[in-house]
């Protein structure tokens, strides 16, 4: 992708020399094409590819939307960034050779490009920002078992916020890489909690933000070799999700929300509005 230049002396285009760049525009681009075999897909595909690199490192490119519309491309109306990490090193090769056409099964058509390691890959989602159950179920089965960790990030439309996307989608690989769960697919949605307090610059301020309730839970468990503070904070790392939370405590889930009623009763009061989860949070990841 690029840009034609055409200079007058005189600091007046004629009709016919305006007539130029639109010609010569064309003409660069049936050479790019016939280098390409042809193929105007794959050429415009291509193109996306580049943007999206493009737009991975530079969080304010002015002419983002104005290169998408010169080049008569767009990205799908809704989208997520996916951030795929492997944590065996392995070279860009596997990912375009293995991982990408495995990806392209599932999710037909997307842009994808390798940035610090990570395979980022943009894919197209229902009209609700939602991924249709089918295509996620078949994405988990393809990196079940494979030492691998993806990060989501929340669903948007406009191109302008990629950069902003695709940080969520590392963060989340960062939080992702911080748990202890046999999951390896992390949405961005079910850990912004944590990301607020990750920018936090004062860690000193962590010491006062602990609920009174956590000291009660925490007493409970040392005198009576209980499990509500346990129980709290393996529910805190999974994102408050009881049947994460039941998988890695090996109990079925009616056993986690007995221990949630039973810390309503400890401490005498609902356990889990948001700032009791926030202050929770607070302690258990700092």
């Amino acid at each position: 992708m690029g840009y034609i230049f055409v200079v007058s002396k005189s600091g007046v285009f004629s009709a016919g020399e305006q007539q130029i760049m639109p010609l010569l525009a064309n003409a660069v681009r049936d050479i790019v094409i016939k280098h390409n075999n042809g193929r105007w897909g794959d050429y415009r595909a291509m193109l996306l590819n580049n943007v999206l690199a493009d737009a991975l490192t530079n969080s304010h490119d002015e002419n983002l939307e104005r290169r998408l519309s010169f080049a008569q491309i767009s990205f799908p109306k809704t989208m997520r960034l996916m951030a795929i990490h492997q944590l065996y090193y392995k070279d860009d090769a596997f990912f375009k050779t293995k991982l990408l056409p495995e990806i392209t099964k599932i999710f037909g058509q997307y842009q994808a490009t390798v940035n610090e390691d990570n395979l980022i890959v943009l894919i197209e989602t229902a009209e609700d920002g939602e991924i249709p159950e089918a295509q996620m179920e078949a994405f988990r089965t393809c990196v079940s078992g494979r030492k691998f960790i993806v990060g989501i990030s929340n669903s948007f439309s406009k191109s302008s916020e990629i950069y902003d996307h695709y940080d969520q989608a590392i963060r989340t690989l960062h939080f992702g890489k911080q748990l202890t769960t046999k999951e390896n697919i992390f949405f961005f949605r079910d850990y912004v909690y944590y990301a607020l307090l990750d920018q936090v610059s004062d860690s000193n301020l962590f010491s006062y933000a602990g609920h009174p309730a956590l000291d009660i839970l925490l007493h409970y468990d040392r005198e009576k070799n209980a499990s509500p503070y346990k129980t709290l904070r393996i529910y805190t790392r999974t994102g408050f999700n009881k049947i994460k939370t039941a998988e890695l405590m090996f109990l079925h889930r009616n056993t986690v929300i007995y221990r949630i009623q039973q810390i309503e009763d400890l401490c005498g009061i609902d356990p889990f509005p948001y700032g009791f989860a926030v202050s929770a949070a607070n302690v258990i990841f700092n």
